[in-house]
């Protein structure tokens, strides 16, 4: 998810006008989610996943 947000902001950063909505507005919104909230939390919930299925001694 955070990877397809990632090219759907970087492809609305790339539709001309250059001051339109799509490249002024919510490109930058896109890609601060992505960066910013989006890959952390895919990162923490990895590790998440990891520790909780291990094997009890």
């Amino acid at each position: 998810m955070a990877l397809g947000l990632l090219i759907v902001g970087y492809i609305c950063l790339a539709q001309p006008p250059v001051d339109g909505f799509l490249s002024m507005t919510l490109a930058p919104i896109l890609l601060v989610l992505s960066l910013c909230v989006a890959f952390p939390y895919a990162i923490m919930a990895r590790e998440r996943s990891k520790t909780g299925s291990a094997p009890k001694a």
